[in-house]
């Protein structure tokens, strides 16, 4: 037979049989559609694993601490001359609020340096000036704005009253996320922060200067997060105490293999179902249509027509699930972030080597699972054909 003849037999009898093959169709589709939804999550989660670890600058910050005692500015110093430490800054965060808005916040002191640091451009900030961290600018604030910050001032010991400061704003920062710091902590100059400190204790600026209550604990930025551990190790030959965030992501990568080796055991798992169904569907559909093979030997069609005729029809029935579950597949992942919250993953994405892979592996069981038997049934006599009817 012509390829041609062949061609439009197979899709005749794939079209005819169509109510035949809705079983086969469905239940590939839906072990494809859980494929690409199991790998989409499986990549999505283990690449947000990785993420934390590898671009994260959150985890590039040391928290140091002395338990209530005073770090000298000689080992701030040294602090400051370690190798991969950009920045070291005590860390006092006195309490503020922005009334008009209802916000709370902290302040924390730089000076200009650290400031643009801190925020990424160059910015000169003196004391009557303040950077909001850009959470604030959904509430319209721009530069140049005057902010007022209002804070407690103690007036006897069991006594107080707000005071009010307006500032000018000179820009925004993009805030880390640090355990130890507040939700939101705005920069102001270290005089600033010693006239809200001196207000708070109800003391005079000089006295509370003196105190040493804004030299307990220091924020170290480092340049790489590879760095961190070292530095941090260096840091606690000074007698201190570290903490940073890499202490705790640490178990991340191997969360991201464990997240990899779960999904291709549901994989594997799927297409090995698929073999099994496919197997026991497909095997029984074709020993069905004996009679019809039969009459087709007996007519003159030979064994290699019959098996090019009935591996079409395979081929013919994998193009029909590709196009139903790549699209239910599109559909499902573009509807689940909808539908769930999946904040703690990255992007849900179906990338072309996912539909590749997906398409090529089902065609693959399906070639596999069928050839034996399609080779067995076209080779049959027509006389063994038309006995076993």
């Amino acid at each position: 037979m012509k390829f041609v003849d062949v061609f439009e037999m197979a899709y005749k009898n794939t079209k005819r049989k169509k109510k035949k093959n809705i079983a086969i169709v469905v239940i590939f589709a839906v072990i494809i559609i859980v494929f690409n939804l199991t790998y989409t999550l499986t990549v999505a989660l283990s690449d947000k694993a990785s993420t934390n670890i590898t671009d994260n600058s959150n985890l590039k910050i040391i928290d140091v601490d002395t338990v209530g005692e005073e770090i000298s500015e000689e080992s701030i110093s040294r602090i400051r001359e370690i190798d991969h430490v950009d920045m070291a800054i005590f860390k006092f965060t006195p309490s503020v609020s922005i009334d008009k808005d209802a916000v709370e916040a902290t302040v924390l002191a730089m000076n200009s340096e650290q400031a643009s640091y801190i925020s990424g451009y160059s910015l000169e900030l003196g004391d009557e000036d303040i950077i909001l961290n850009s959470n604030m600018e959904d509430l319209g604030y721009k530069p140049g704005d005057q902010i007022e910050i209002s804070y407690n001032a103690r007036v006897t010991s069991d006594s107080g009253t707000r005071v009010s400061k307006k500032l000018t704003l000179v820009g925004f920062y993009q805030q880390p996320m640090i355990a130890s710091w507040y939700e939101n902590v705005f920069i102001v100059s270290q005089n600033t922060v010693n006239e809200i400190g001196a207000s708070l204790y109800g003391t005079s600026i000089e006295n509370f200067k003196d105190s040493g209550i804004t030299r307990q604990t220091i924020n170290v930025f480092i340049d790489e997060v590879d760095n961190v551990k070292v530095v941090a190790d260096l840091i606690e030959r000074e007698g201190l105490i570290t903490s940073y965030g890499l202490e705790y992501s640490e178990g991340l990568p191997q969360l991201a293999k464990m997240i990899i080796l779960i999904g291709m055991i549901i994989i594997v798992t799927l297409l090995l179902l698929g073999v099994v169904i496919m197997n026991v569907t497909l095997n029984n559909s074709l020993k069905e249509r004996y009679r019809e093979i039969g009459i087709l030997k007996s007519i003159g069609i030979n064994s290699q027509s019959i098996s090019k005729i009935l591996n079409l029809e395979v081929f013919f029935i994998w193009v029909v699930i590709s196009i139903i579950a790549t699209l239910m597949s599109v559909l499902v992942i573009k509807l689940l972030p909808k539908l769930m919250d999946l904040s703690m993953m990255g992007d849900l994405k179906f990338t072309v080597l996912q539909f590749i892979v997906s398409i090529a592996a089902t065609y693959l069981v399906m070639i596999i699972t069928t050839s034996r038997t399609i080779r067995k049934v076209s080779q049959l006599k027509t006389i063994d054909v038309l006995r076993s009817m």
